[in-house]
């Protein structure tokens, strides 16, 4: 039996001691792409939490015909990781952070120029276009 089903197995029957296996094997990669994705440690801890969390309480409807178990993971990490990002508090951080990394930065002002640009193009759009956008170069694209 591999550790994948061993772990499975142990949450399944409610055992803590699973997840605490998960999390030795899995926490390290998962926090990587938590951090990628939010580009922020405090975020980032807090999708790998509600990760872990949603893990031990939906085990039951993981299937192993459909997805690897660190396929499933990833998945439940993306989406709790989009549940942030949309939360109002982290787009003002987001604006913030951004700003204060890229005022110090030697390329400030020819990337200032061509965010603006960018920014204002955006806006003159509609809703359902600028979203897919967004979502494109914030999620697929990291920088």
């Amino acid at each position: 039996m591999t550790i994948d089903l061993q772990i499975i197995e142990l949450i399944k029957s409610g055992n803590e001691q699973g997840l605490r296996l998960l999390y030795k094997h899995y926490a390290p990669a998962l926090h990587g792409v938590a951090l990628r994705q939010l580009r922020n440690e405090m975020y980032a801890e807090e999708a790998l939490q509600n990760t872990f969390m949603k893990i031990w309480s939906k085990i039951d409807q993981y299937d192993a015909t459909k997805s690897t178990l660190y396929t499933w993971m990833i998945n439940i990490l993306r989406n709790s990781s989009i549940d942030i990002s949309r939360t109002q508090k982290f787009q003002v951080e987001k604006k913030t952070i951004s700003i204060d990394n890229n005022v110090h930065s030697s390329s400030f002002t020819e990337s200032r120029e061509f965010s603006m640009d960018a920014k204002s193009s955006l806006e003159g759009m509609e809703d359902k276009y600028s979203i897919v956008l967004d979502y494109l170069y914030l999620w697929l694209f990291p920088k």
